[in-house]
């Protein structure tokens, strides 16, 4: 299926705080089932081992059963995964179990921030400086965002990395004849990068909501 084609549908849960009692009861009645089995070892040898193995498999598939307790936390999201299909998201908080059969992977649905390193570029008059951008930005398509591109949060690093070499060497570092430059519009230069990586960020489902020059200077030899 095509990300394009994709349709956001909520993932099928029960709650977890319900379902964890009778679990554990379940633990419980097997761990006494091989308790009953190893006494019938001495009395009937063949229902005892045939039970201890039944009790064995049982243990095997409790275990394995486990990884459907999930916890989420406020803007957290869940997505899942059967056999390779996308099965759904989920994104309210609290204890729940969903089918230990689909592969799960959470993701943060909270703003988060980070900053380019200083990169060295050749303003529009060929002389290097060093700039530096700081990003706002939050998921608000989670399925998308993990299914869209390999790694969202490369993806959207090199891309600002990308828009803010191209932005810098679009202008001079100072001007006196008034035209935007570097240095004295750091306020639109900041808008046109974020003008720049919006189509990018938005194939990722990572838009940027701020951006901002925290680092301009000539670059030292």
């Amino acid at each position: 299926m095509a990300i394009a084609d994709l349709e956001p549908r909520s993932l099928t849960r029960l709650p977890g705080l319900v379902i964890l009692p009778l679990y554990l009861g379940l633990g419980l009645g097997l761990a006494v089932g091989s308790i009953f089995c190893i006494g019938m070892v001495q009395i009937q040898p063949f229902l005892g081992v045939a039970g201890l193995a039944g009790c064995a498999f049982g243990g095997l598939v409790w275990f394995w059963g486990l990884k459907g307790f999930t916890i989420l936390e406020p803007n957290q999201a869940v997505i899942g995964l059967f056999f390779g299909s996308y099965s759904g998201t989920y994104s309210r908080d609290g204890y729940h179990y969903f089918n230990p059969l689909m592969s799960q992977t959470k993701l943060s649905l909270r703003t988060q921030t980070f900053e380019t390193p200083h990169l060295k570029v050749n303003e529009a008059g060929g002389r290097p400086i060093e700039i530096g951008a700081v990003v706002t930005w939050s998921i608000d398509v989670p399925e998308k965002a993990l299914l869209a591109v390999e790694n969202y949060h490369e993806f959207l690093k090199n891309r600002v990395e990308v828009g803010l070499r191209e932005v810098a060497s679009k202008y001079p570092y100072e001007s006196e004849s008034g035209e935007d430059c570097l240095r004295g519009h750091q306020d639109n230069v900041s808008l046109e990068l974020k003008a720049r990586i919006a189509p990018l960020s938005a194939k990722a489902a990572c838009p940027t909501s701020d951006t901002a020059i925290t680092q301009l200077a000539y670059a030292s030899d």
